[in-house]
């Protein structure tokens, strides 16, 4: 678990690229990791993408995405 700080960029944190991933699975129910790598790459940079990975982790730990293997996707539960 990456843990906050008190200098933490809070633009750059796990709370914030989850966020970010919400909003693009709102707008597509399902959506390729790899979509959604691009995507966070274009709004965050690249310093996001490792918090793309324990960003995922939290949402799927709070029940809001789910992971389908065979198409290599997540899909945003309500």
């Amino acid at each position: 678990m990456i843990r906050p700080h008190k200098y933490l960029d809070v633009n750059n944190s796990v709370l914030s690229v989850g966020a970010e991933v919400l909003k693009l699975l709102q707008e597509n129910r399902v959506v390729r990791v790899s979509d959604i790598e691009n995507a966070i790459k274009d709004r965050k940079g690249d310093k996001a993408l490792a918090l793309l990975m324990p960003s995922l982790n939290l949402l799927y730990a709070l029940s809001k995405i789910e992971y389908h293997q065979k198409i290599d996707s997540i899909e945003y539960l309500q």
